[in-house]
């Protein structure tokens, strides 16, 4: 088995690491897991998770590993901070709607409908 990489995704600046197994067939897994996995062995339920939740930060500082349930939790625990809900207006046909707003993030257009988003995006 050999590791190829890392290399950085453009979407968002996070580390990859591409396996090449014995056998032609490729997968990929996150920088951070790559890290983890030289120092322990992981187990199947096991997630590589990063402390600050800044993905693209890998030090080994703030690598941790937690089951793939408690993992969730912290991550449904982190989305739910900063929540609002503000009114805003569709794209396409001016309707007023309630849109919730997650950590701080400004939207772009949002639609009442996926009919209002199909009509605008075609």
């Amino acid at each position: 088995m050999r590791y190829l990489g890392p290399y950085i995704r453009f979407t968002d600046n996070r580390k990859f690491m591409v396996i090449v197994r014995d056998d032609g067939s490729k997968s990929t897994i996150s920088y951070a897991r790559y890290l983890m996995l030289l120092k322990t062995p992981l187990k199947d339920n096991e997630d590589v998770d990063h402390i600050d939740e800044d993905r693209t930060n890998d030090s080994e500082d703030n690598l941790q590993v937690l089951t793939h349930i408690e993992n969730t939790a912290k991550t449904k625990r982190h989305l739910s901070k900063g929540r609002r809900t503000e009114t805003r207006w569709c794209g396409f046909c001016g309707k007023e709607i309630q849109k919730e707003i997650r950590n701080n993030r400004k939207g772009g257009l949002v639609f009442c409908s996926k009919q209002c988003n199909g009509k605008v995006n075609h």
